[in-house]
């Protein structure tokens, strides 16, 4: 069996052996080189400098946002990362040590709350929230989030003369969450109230307030009376401070990759339980730009250190590299494919969807689609790693077209002897109406199972999962649902599952399955007697091909239709020019009979670029294991069901300097109620 990161072989690959050739230094060693080698070439000789005071020293945050789009342009050209960077200075927002560490208390408790995943018994709940006057922590959340807020603690921090509101109005938000998680009894002595509510602040307070800095919300947040000692020598305090903020823009610009990468330790991955992979990532990648920036400026080099001298998440960076460098046998994963698919991981896959409200399927009035019939370029680089598939107008390919392809009568009864995986995530469409202190977005739900079969001797099958929960809306009887169960099915097997192959070589197979029970399904759809249709909201009219375009995107795949001019149109959403010419990145509009497009109410198609997309999205949530046709032919083979959920990820405190702190989770995007759908397009 087969285990391991989903990554087809890359170049420095043993051939032949165990061991990788003796004259070659480690992975990690000439990974870092060809890292640094590309840094220093694409560094500008002269960089811009933006200085800010910082704790009483003067920090360049110019040489970092340098530092970063010399490393990004070295990924890019290296390992295929498309991620742009983002680092300014008016994104480090500096805080006192009191504020600072109220802010995260109150940030933890109210994560706490909403969290539904692996609760404590000591954790706040909603229930003790609302009997204390916060009714919707997550609007709460949102505020002492927003750029604002952050910046309105940072200002009255630097002056105590300058507008209190936003200081004031977080410590009414701490009052009322240590009391709620006091919670009183009607008739306690309010004298023993106030002790015990003090006592609570105190504690949530000292839990939060050693941390020195932490990424949030496109922000870094320092705290600034625990930055004196980062650096041994007093005199190096600005480069250790540089290479704090190196490391928080890390995580601002990455996605979290704790909850993509922990759950490989059990599953043949490279990742140990001791080991914490956000960080390790993190700081390995902060540190190929701090080391160039000192060479440059002729210093030695200063990360962050304990007090004995020695750096902070050095075991995470030693503990990743180790991993990376043992040998490899012919056949698995390289170290090189294996980093590939980390940074893909950390950076996420670089896709826009939407439904928070959800997505509407296309208008039926959009103009009439043109079918690409020209046949693909060669291309001599894996399929996987080929960004040109993401955007491509071929209808087929050699890799795509249906080889040999295997009926699902084949595995329908053994299908529960394969281990499965879950994807759950999310994707936002934003919208036109956006400002730059508020992002409309629609939220586009990516879940899902996934296994992995050999149906038959040599023949692979990967079947995706949606498990649906059909609600009825108001008097819809019965057999309404029933016609949307059948159009479902019809139309996921008419246009899906005809055995195209994914890139990997597998086939793929897309499967609906209905269920009563909410709790056991991906997703609840209200259903109606609309003809119109999104995510969350399908229709006994609806037809079974925007049935299966609504089905597509719970696998991953975003629209291609132009959405109508207005503030509610998607950004991404609102080129209407054909594709390729004048094609752009950020155009997701394709004018063929794709699925996810206009051409859905016409004779629609799955292309290439769409099991392209699902199946990066796969490899960059889960690693899949094998389950080989022996094993699924098996008596003794015992049922397998997914895994739990990880809980939420997020940032990681150092352990060694803060044992009893909750982790610095990053806020996640949640739905929110489904807005009415945009106007149609113009034909």
């Amino acid at each position: 069996m087969v285990v391991g990161i989903p990554v087809t072989p890359q170049s420095d690959a043993p051939s032949a052996s165990t061991s990788a050739p003796t004259n070659l230094p480690p992975y990690s060693t000439r990974r870092d080189t060809a890292l640094k080698d590309g840094i220093r070439d694409r560094l500008p000789s002269e960089i811009t400098p933006q200085v800010q005071d910082i704790a009483g020293v003067p920090v360049d945050i110019g040489q970092i946002k340098a530092g970063f789009d010399a490393l990004f342009d070295t990924l890019h050209d290296l390992h295929g990362v498309t991620k742009t960077p983002t680092v300014e200075s008016d994104l480090v927002v500096q805080l006192s040590e009191q504020t600072f560490a109220k802010h995260f208390a109150v940030q933890q408790e109210l994560d706490a709350a909403l969290n539904t995943v692996d609760r404590s018994d000591f954790d706040i709940t909603p229930q003790q929230l609302a009997r204390h006057g916060i009714d919707n922590p997550q609007a709460i959340l949102d505020e002492i989030l927003s750029p604002d807020f952050l910046h309105g603690l940072a200002e009255h921090d630097a002056d105590p003369n300058a507008d209190p509101t936003v200081t004031e109005r977080l410590d009414a938000i701490l009052e009322q969450v240590v009391t709620a998680k006091v919670d009183p009894k009607p008739n306690a002595v309010p004298a023993r109230i106030a002790a015990m509510v003090d006592t609570q602040r105190a504690e949530v307070i000292e839990n939060t307030r050693a941390n020195p800095a932490r990424a949030i919300n496109g922000h870094v947040l320092l705290n600034t009376g625990h930055l004196d000692g980062m650096a041994v020598d007093p005199a190096r305090k600005g480069d250790a401070i540089r290479h704090l903020l190196t490391h928080e823009f890390m995580h601002v610009n990455s996605v979290g990759s704790e909850q993509t990468f922990a759950h490989r330790a059990g599953q043949g991955g490279v990742f140990s339980e001791d080991i914490n992979p956000d960080e390790a990532m993190t700081e390995l990648l902060a540190r190929e730009i701090t080391d160039v920036l000192a060479e440059r400026g002729d210093q030695d080099v200063q990360y962050i250190q304990y007090p004995n001298g020695t750096n902070r998440y050095q075991g995470n960076v030693d503990g990743l590299n180790n991993a990376l460098d043992q040998p490899r046998a012919q056949g698995e994963v390289s170290a090189q494919g294996t980093f590939k698919a980390m940074l893909d991981d950390y950076f996420g896959v670089d896709e826009r969807g939407g439904t928070s409200g959800t997505r509407p399927a296309p208008s039926t009035a959009d103009a009439p689609a043109t079918v690409d019939t020209t046949p693909p370029p060669v291309r001599d680089k894996d399929v996987i790693a080929d960004e040109s598939w993401r955007h491509d107008t071929a209808s087929t390919a050699d890799w795509f077209a249906p080889q040999n392809p295997q009926p699902s009568a084949l595995w329908d009864s053994v299908r529960d002897k394969a281990p499965v995986r879950t994807v759950d995530t999310e994707v936002a469409d934003v919208q036109r109406s956006s400002t730059s202190n508020n992002v409309d977005s629609l939220t586009g739900i990516i879940r899902h199972d996934v296994r992995r079969m050999e149906v038959a001797p040599g023949s692979w099958v990967k079947e995706y999962t949606l498990k649906v929960h059909l609600k009825a809306d108001g008097d819809l009887p019965p057999p309404g649902l029933d016609g949307v169960r059948q159009k479902t099915v019809e139309g996921v097997d008419r246009l899906l599952n005809q055995g195209y192959r994914l890139p990997s070589g597998d086939q793929f197979h897309a499967r609906v399955e209905f269920v009563t029970d909410p709790a056991q399904a991906h997703t609840t759809v209200d259903v109606s007697t609309a003809a119109t249709a999104d995510q969350l909201n399908w229709g006994t009219n609806t037809s079974s091909n925007v049935l299966a375009h609504e089905v597509a995107h719970y696998f991953g795949l975003p629209d291609e239709y132009k959405d109508a001019a207005g503030p509610d149109a998607r950004i991404f959403n609102s080129d209407g020019k054909p594709l390729p010419e004048g094609h752009t990145q950020s155009n997701l509009v394709v004018n063929d009979n794709g699925l996810m497009g206009a051409g859905v109410h016409t004779d629609p198609s799955i292309k290439p670029r769409h099991l392209w997309l699902i199946e990066r999205t796969t490899n960059s949530q889960v690693m899949v294991p094998d389950a080989d046709h022996a094993t699924l032919h098996n008596p003794d083979s015992p049922p397998q069901t997914p895994p739990p959920r990880p809980p939420e990820f997020g940032t990681q405190p150092d352990p060694d300097t803060r044992p009893d702190t909750q982790p610095d989770p990053r806020p996640n995007t949640r739905p929110v109620d489904t807005p009415p759908p945009p106007p149609p397009p113009p034909p």
